[in-house]
C-alpha cells in the first residue's frame, strides 16, 4: 500500500514495481486517443450542483404569426337554397309573427280602401296618398325587422330585433333609394343611347336588340347592390360603405351567376306555391280573399330575406359584437339544415305542384277579378256615365267594360224598355250569394238568385219593359246585405 508523506506528494516506487516500457504499437494507439476529443462528462450521480449563470442577454421573442382569415364556404346554389330554408325554419315563429303583424296592418288598410271604392279616389286622392304612404313605412321597419332577426339568429331576442329594425330603417330607405335611382338613371342613359344609336343606324331590330341588353345589364349591375340591405342592418354598415362591399363581394362572374340562378329557382318554387292559394284566395268571400292574401304574404315575405341574407353571410364572414375581442373572432356562419328545414322544404314543395296543376284555373279567375276591379275605368280616366258604388241607375244602354249607363234618367213610360247597372262597393267571389229583389209601392215583388260569380258591376241580359204603372225600388243584396239600390218610376 503506498504511504503519502506530508507534503502531499506519492513516495517513488521501487525499481520492481516501474511498468514495463511501451511497445511501439501501444504508443501509437495512445497517441490517436489522444488526437480524439474528449468526450462529454457523464451526468453526476450526485446531488445536483446549480449551474453557473450566464450574463449574457435573453434572446429576443419573434413576434406571433398573425391568424390566417378563415376560409369561405363553398357557394353554390343548392347550398343557399338549403341555407334560405334552414334560416326560415330555424325561427319561423318570430318571423311569422313580424310578418303577420304587417299583414294585420296591411288589411285593415285594405278593408279602408275596399269600403270607400274605387270611386272615391279621385275625391280622396290625399287620403290614398298618405295610406300608401303609411304601408311604405311600415313595409321598411318590418324589412329591417326581418334582416335583423334573420341574422341575429334565435339567440338575438325579438325586442332587440325590433328595436334595431327601427334604427335601421332610415339607412334601408336610403339604399333602397339609391338602387332605385341607379335603375331609373342608368336605365334611362341606357335607352336613349340606344334609340339613338338605333336612328342613326336606321334599324328597329338593333335598336330593340340593344335596348333588351342594355335593360339586362341595367338589371345586373342594380341586383349587384341589392346586399347592401343586409349589410346596414346586420353588420351596421353606413350606407355608401354598404353599397360598396355589395359590389365588391359579387364582382366575380361565379357568385352572381349563382345569385341570380338561386333567386330564380326560389323565385318559381315560391311563385308556384302562390297559385295554389291564390285559388283558394279567388273562391272565397271577399273578407275570406283579403285574410287569405294576407296569411299567404307573410309565409312567403320571410323568404326573400332567408335568401338575401344566406347569400350575404357566406360571402362575408361574422365579425363578432359589441367588445374589440369580440370582433376579432372572425368566421363564416351557415346553418344546419335539420328536421325542420327538411319539413318547410317539402310542404313548399307540395303547395308548389299544387299550383303548378291549378295554374290555369289561378289566371282565369285572376282575370275575372281584376277585369271586374277596372270596369268603368275607360282610358282617359273614370268613364262618362260611370255608375256611383253603392247605387243603380237606369238607362237606355249599358257599356258593361265601364260600368256605365248611357241617357241615365229615373222616370220611363209604360210604353218604353229600360235597362240599369249596379255597382257594388265591393267585389264579390264565387262563394257568395248575390240576389236581386225587386219591389214596387213598398210591396215585395219578388227575389232573383243571380248566377255564382265575381262582380263589382252587374246588368241585365236584356231590356226590361211591360211594368205596370208605379215606383220600383230595385235592391242587389249580396249575402242577405244590401249594397247597391235605386228607384225607377213607371208611368
Amino acid at each position: 500500500m503506498d504511504e503519502e508523506p506530508l507534503g502531499g506528494q506519492p513516495m517513488p516506487r521501487a525499481a520492481d514495481d516501474q511498468p514495463p516500457p511501451l511497445q511501439a504499437p501501444a504508443e501509437a494507439e495512445l497517441r490517436a486517443a489522444a488526437a480524439q476529443p474528449e468526450p462529454a462528462p457523464e451526468a453526476a450521480t450526485g446531488p445536483a450542483t446549480e449551474p453557473p449563470m450566464d450574463l449574457a442577454p435573453p434572446p429576443a421573442l419573434s413576434p406571433t404569426p398573425p391568424t390566417a382569415p378563415p376560409a369561405p364556404p363553398p357557394f353554390t346554389v343548392r347550398l343557399l337554397i338549403r341555407d334560405t330554408f334552414a334560416r326560415y325554419a330555424a325561427d319561423w315563429l318570430r318571423l311569422l309573427i313580424v310578418s303577420g303583424a304587417v299583414g294585420a296592418i296591411t288589411l285593415v288598410v285594405s278593408l279602408f280602401q275596399v269600403s270607400r271604392g274605387l270611386a272615391a279616389f279621385p275625391r280622396e286622392v290625399g287620403t290614398f296618398i298618405a295610406l300608401a304612404l303609411f304601408e311604405l313605412i311600415v313595409g321598411l321597419i318590418s324589412t329591417s325587422v326581418l334582416f335583423s332577426l334573420m341574422g341575429g339568429g334565435r339567440q338575438t331576442p325579438l325586442r332587440t330585433a325590433v328595436i334595431r329594425g327601427f334604427r335601421r330603417s332610415p339607412s334601408v330607405f336610403l339604399v333602397i333609394l339609391a338602387i332605385g335611382a341607379a335603375f331609373l338613371g342608368l336605365g334611362f342613359v341606357t335607352l336613349f343611347a340606344t334609340t339613338l344609336l338605333a336612328g342613326v343606324l336606321r334599324s328597329t331590330f338593333i335598336g330593340l336588340v340593344l335596348a333588351v341588353f342594355s335593360l339586362l345589364w341595367v338589371y345586373w349591375f342594380v341586383f349587384r347592390l341589392t346586399l347592401a340591405i343586409p349589410g346596414v342592418v346586420i353588420d351596421r354598415l353606413g350606407v355608401g360603405e354598404a353599397l360598396s362591399r355589395s359590389r365588391t363581394i359579387t364582382r366575380p362572374r361565379p357568385v352572381w351567376l349563382r345569385m341570380i340562378g338561386s333567386a330564380i329557382l326560389l323565385g318559381l318554387l315560391i311563385g308556384a306555391a302562390g297559385f295554389s292559394v291564390a285559388l283558394v284566395s279567388f273562391s272565397g268571400s271577399s273578407l275570406v280573399q283579403l285574410v287569405i292574401s294576407v296569411v299567404s304574404a307573410a309565409f312567403i315575405a320571410p323568404f326573400s330575406v332567408a335568401l338575401a341574407v344566406s347569400i350575404y353571410r357566406r360571402l362575408v364572414p361574422v365579425a363578432g359584437g359589441e367588445t374589440p375581442a369580440d370582433r376579432e373572432q372572425v368566421g363564416f356562419a351557415t346553418p344546419e339544415f335539420g328536421r325542420p328545414a327538411r319539413r318547410l322544404l317539402g310542404a313548399t314543395i307540395v303547395l308548389a305542384v299544387v299550383g303548378a296543376v291549378t295554374f290555369p284555373f289561378a289566371i282565369q279567375a285572376m282575370f275575372d277579378r281584376f277585369g271586374q276591379v277596372f270596369a268603368g275605368f275607360g282610358p282617359n280616366g273614370i268613364a262618362p256615365g260611370r255608375v256611383v258604388p253603392g247605387t243603380i241607375t237606369f238607362g237606355s244602354a249599358v257599356t258593361p267594360a265601364q260600368c256605365a249607363v248611357s241617357s241615365p234618367k229615373s222616370t220611363f213610360a209604360r210604353t218604353e224598355s229600360f235597362t240599369w247597372v249596379a255597382a257594388l262597393p265591393i267585389l264579390t267571389s264565387r262563394g257568395d250569394k248575390v240576389q236581386l229583389r225587386v219591389s214596387r209601392d213598398g210591396g215585395l215583388l219578388g227575389v232573383i238568385d243571380e248566377p255564382a260569380g265575381i262582380y263589382i258591376c252587374m246588368y241585365p241580359t236584356e231590356r226590361e219593359s211591360g211594368f205596370l204603372p208605379g215606383v220600383y225600388l230595385y235592391e242587389m243584396l249580396v249575402n242577405d246585405v244590401v249594397q247597391a239600390s235605386g228607384t225607377v218610376t213607371i208611368t
